[in-house]
């Protein structure tokens, strides 16, 4: 039997209108840093629906405001909108991650920690493997092997699965292995044992983090380039690497920040995805900036370095 339903204009306006509220009002505009070296302060704001409860997370879990080390304000906006702020006061390694102000939304806003040289002494003592570029990666949870709930595990706060589309992940017992493993399975790992049909955040046996590490790399500056005369001059280092690497910049191998004591011009930025320090300026190029620049980036696993003459 077929119904009909007739809807007047004046319906069919007010369904139109509720339907492309809804889809606007589902949209979350992020702002803030996507790196920051630990130690420093951090801000995220968010703009979203006024709809719901409002609440910062990461990896899943919320973030307990009630700690004295996190702030937060919220600002009713027109449109049924509303502007969170999240702020860390001090970021640590902990803080890393994937955070949302709407935890139904699946937009989000990634955090990456630059550990300090004293932050990596205390990571040498922790669990960790380096990745092998095209190695298989085996990882090994250190929960109770008879245990009779699943293991599961997860990657810096996302379920980790067993795919058709990505046969390189398998799983056994306690064991986690990705073959032909490359940079993008660098992260921090955690097995659970979910049980009583809890699931991470919620559950309450959780083994040890395992990060998965590899060393800093750069991608190699030409032998020379030639910079025009009265403009400016910008060179990027591109970098790779877990934990994320520093960036440090030379001017015939003397230190940025000691040569800018003698000329001001010669500064770096934040490239546009945030990596800190990333992109070396020289202003005002002028006839005896002929030097040889170097940008070097290290981790706890390694380091490396590109170097380029200014003709």
């Amino acid at each position: 039997m077929i119904m009909r339903i007739q809807l007047t204009l004046f319906q069919l306006i007010v369904c139109c209108l509720i339907v492309k509220r809804c889809d606007c009002e589902s949209d979350v505009i992020y702002e803030g840093k996507s790196y920051v070296s630990d130690g420093e302060p951090l801000n995220i704001s968010c703009i979203r629906s006024a709809y719901g409860t409002p609440k910062w997370t990461r990896n899943g879990l919320a973030v307990d405001l009630n700690d004295p080390q996190y702030f937060s304000k919220e600002e009713y906006l027109p449109s049924n909108r509303i502007r969170m702020e999240l702020v860390i006061k001090q970021t640590f390694w902990e803080h890393r991650g994937e955070y949302k102000c709407d935890p139904l939304s699946s937009s989000s806003h990634r955090v990456e920690i630059v550990p300090s040289k004293e932050s990596d002494e205390a990571m040498r003592s922790e669990s960790r493997v380096l990745l092998r570029p095209n190695g298989t990666l085996k990882l090994v949870c250190d929960q109770d092997e008879n245990a009779v709930f699943p293991i599961n595990w997860y990657k810096d706060g996302k379920r980790v699965l067993e795919r058709e589309e990505d046969p390189r992940i398998s799983m056994e017992s306690r064991i986690l292995r990705i073959s032909k493993s490359n940079e993008s399975d660098a992260g921090e790992y955690m097995c659970v044992i979910e049980m009583s049909g809890l699931s991470y955040p919620f559950a309450a046996h959780l083994g040890s983090r395992i990060k998965v590490t590899f060393p800093a790399r750069v991608e190699r500056f030409p032998p020379q380039i030639q910079p025009i005369l009265n403009r400016n001059l910008t060179l990027e280092c591109k970098v790779q690497g877990f934990p994320t690497p520093r960036v440090a910049w030379f001017v015939d191998d003397i230190p940025l920040h000691i040569y800018q004591q003698n000329d001001s011009r010669y500064s770096t930025m934040d490239n546009p995805d945030g990596f800190l320090n990333s992109i070396f300026v020289i202003h005002d190029v002028r006839p005896g900036d002929n030097h040889k620049v170097t940008c070097a980036a290290d981790n706890l696993e390694g380091s490396a370095k590109t170097s380029v003459r200014l003709a």
